[in-house]
């Protein structure tokens, strides 16, 4: 639907028609061009044969637009001769009601929903819109549907991508005028509802999605930091089956986002009942297929739920394996635990100086307990001090020697802190110095795998779209890609690359369970100079252009302190 000023348009589907005989296609063979074991064919030569055909065609239902869908390679070119394979459709400039096929576009297809934008980009042209900054005062870069190209997502642009611009709206509006005054409206053009078909109350899961796009062994990559519900109707990444790689996906409407919620414009809203009613725990379910090892996620013991990877693709089954037992949640941290050993305390391997009734509770029946002191650089305190009082929870990540701090020193008041929402990030950051330099990000930015690691909390709020400076919390930006258009004059068509996001890649490769993989420090005790209290040294670090010399001084102590204890703990 398009709501103008003075009026509103409705979209309906009339009866497509599939064409499967060679025959009767628009175009020939002769058309098309190898490409890389596709075929490719030239933007504009496909819309004029689709034009012919449409003049030719005896039995086509009257209608007043025709779209022709093709899984054909669109592209491009320049007065070159420079071809541009990001061509996603062409369309003719305001020719809307014309008679002889001129009412016509080509949009290319490839699947999984997500030729939506292009279509409803083309169908703007044939109603008369040009892109966005061509000769008016919009933008392309505010992203709304008439844009020319893919541009940075920020916090006011990212539902524009369902949109048109008001500069589009003018256009539209000024078309329907015209024809009002040429009497082509008063012959039935755009006001006689021809259709029959109207689009369904339809869901759809994020994994079909990824099946339909890139084969039926691709799913949701769950240990992407886009695997969340609140970001689902932005995008998702899938799995490139054959490889350890995750492309990204524009989620189609219908888009299953939570509870009995689905995607809608780029909105997580409610859905009808009995629709989606997933799991919000374990949204997507168990990963498909071989996870770690050879072994899919019924084959794996319950041990392997201890490392989030594994937890993030096998959640569904994780969850049937979880206990209320505090430490011993997945039950036994080690296979093949043997009882005669109860009692006794690991001399060698992962689990050197730890009880063997800790790593092996289940098999000992032993529950989860704090040690009397820990001892750390900065001091000595009881695991509930120094957790809670002092606001420490990340030293739960920590590792002293080969030990983490949370199995052999705290295991009662970690379990306590944690987040039970969160298994990706259930102590918050980190590193909470590290995650201060985040604060410059825009809300949306995708964390590098080096601040994930450290910033988990604050690159889960980046990537949901939270700004938070004062917490030292921002967001995602996305390179633009800027791409060459046809510039266009009625009756001419118009190229478009896709308005839909340029794929970005990420890796996605399972890791093996191990209990001494983390490289995360406690956190420091601020000096005790008046100018360095917490807060305060927090401020001058996250206010950098106002940073005056003896904030920075502070901060230059406590990282001093930071890789101190770093020494410290390792020896």
């Amino acid at each position: 639907t398009l709501a103008l000023e003075t009026r509103t348009l409705k979209i309906r589907m009339i009866t497509p028609l599939l064409l499967t005989i060679p025959s009767q296609s628009p175009y020939t063979t002769s058309d098309l061009e190898p490409d890389g074991g596709e075929y490719k064919i030239n933007a504009i030569t496909l819309l004029e044969r689709f034009a012919n055909w449409l003049r030719g065609y005896k039995n086509l239902v009257p209608n007043d637009h025709a779209m022709f869908f093709t899984a054909l390679n669109i592209y491009g070119g320049s007065d070159s001769g420079i071809k541009f394979n990001i061509t996603k459709g062409l369309a003719y400039v305001g020719t809307m009601c014309k008679a002889g096929g001129n009412s016509s576009s080509v949009v290319e297809d490839k699947g999984a929903y997500q030729s939506e934008g292009v279509a409803a980009h083309e169908l703007g042209h044939c109603l008369g819109s040009r892109h966005d900054g061509e000769n008016n005062v919009c933008f392309s870069a505010d992203r709304y549907i008439m844009s020319d190209s893919s541009y940075p997502e920020t916090d006011s642009n990212a539902l524009h991508p369902w949109r048109f611009s008001s500069c589009s709206s003018t256009y539209v509006l000024s078309l329907l005028e015209s024809l009002e005054t040429n009497n082509a409206l008063l012959q039935g053009c755009l006001i006689n509802a021809t259709g029959s078909i109207e689009v369904g109350d339809y869901t759809v899961s994020a994994d079909v999605q990824c099946q339909l796009f890139y084969g039926e062994l691709s799913y949701v990559c769950r240990n992407s930091s886009k695997a969340s519900l609140e970001d689902l109707c932005d995008e998702f990444y899938c799995s490139i089956p054959g490889t350890s790689m995750c492309e990204r996906m524009i989620a189609a409407t219908g888009t299953c986002c939570g509870y009995q919620k689905k995607c809608y414009q780029g909105q997580c809203v409610d859905a009808a009942q009995g629709q989606c009613n997933i799991n919000q725990i374990c949204p997507f379910g168990d990963q498909k297929g071989v996870v770690l090892d050879g072994k899919t996620c019924a084959d794996l013991p319950s041990t392997f739920c201890y490392d989030n990877a594994v937890y993030l693709r096998c959640c569904k089954t994780c969850e049937k394996y979880k206990t209320d037992r505090q430490g011993c949640t997945y039950g036994d941290k080690q296979l093949n635990c043997n009882a005669n050993e109860c009692g006794s305390t690991f001399t060698s391997g992962d689990f050197q100086s730890l009880a063997y009734n800790f790593v092996c509770c289940s098999t000992c029946k032993s529950d989860c307990t704090d040690a009397e002191n820990l001892w750390l650089s900065s001091g000595t305190y009881t695991c509930n001090d120094y957790i809670f009082n002092l606001g420490n929870k990340n030293v739960c990540y920590q590792i002293s020697g080969n030990k983490k701090i949370y199995e052999y020193a705290c295991c009662k008041s970690c379990e306590a802190a944690r987040d039970t929402t969160n298994t990706a990030c259930p102590w918050g950051n980190v590193k909470t110095i590290a995650c201060a330099a985040l604060q410059s990000k825009s809300p949306g930015y995708i964390c590098k795998e080096t601040e994930l690691q450290s910033c988990c909390r604050t690159c889960g709020l980046l990537s949901s779209g939270v700004s938070t400076s004062t917490a030292l919390i921002p967001s995602t930006i996305t390179s633009p890609t800027n791409t060459p258009t046809t510039t266009s004059t009625t009756n001419t068509p118009t190229t478009t690359t896709s308005t839909i996001k340029k794929p970005a890649t990420i890796i996605s490769t399972p890791t093996e369970p191990t209990t001494s993989t983390s490289t995360s420090t406690p956190k420091i005790i601020v000096p005790t100079v008046e100018e360095c209290d917490k807060k305060k040294m927090l401020y001058c670090d996250a206010s950098v252009k106002n940073t005056s010399a003896i904030c920075v001084l502070c901060i230059l102590i406590v990282v001093y302190n930071y890789d101190k204890m770093d020494v410290q703990l390792i020896k």
